[in-house]
């Protein structure tokens, strides 16, 4: 009968190892009979979903959207932010409103990236 002890180390091992005390020269023996085979690591395939924010905006929340919602999306990949504002207006005010969101556009730098639409309706 072989005795078994356990060696004295304070770190934590992963796998449990005894020293056989009754032969000298015996080694190590361990609770898995064949030792593990080296593999290659395989790569890790790293699966990503897309996220989508789509709805209405109550004007009570809307200042606060850049403040709360865009550094959350700015911790993804490829994050890609649009527009899309509607808003009726007298028609005889339109062209000059018109005129004044692609000035406000211009002043952003976005004249090239935002376009302004009008359309009359009856």
């Amino acid at each position: 009968m072989r005795n078994f002890e356990r060696p004295k180390s304070s770190q934590t091992q992963p796998e449990t190892e005894y020293t056989d005390t009754s032969r000298p020269d015996s080694g190590t023996a361990t609770e898995q009979e064949n030792p593990p085979i080296d593999t290659p690591a395989l790569p890790v395939t790293v699966q990503s979903a897309t996220v989508r924010l789509k709805g209405t905006v109550p004007p009570e929340v809307r200042n606060r959207l850049g403040t709360r919602i865009l550094p959350k999306l700015r911790s993804g990949d490829d994050l890609s932010v649009g527009v899309e504002f509607s808003v009726s207006i007298d028609a005889v005010l339109s062209q000059g409103f018109q005129l004044e969101l692609e000035q406000a556009l211009a002043d952003l730098g976005l004249q090239e990236q935002v376009s302004v639409e009008a359309s009359q309706s009856q």
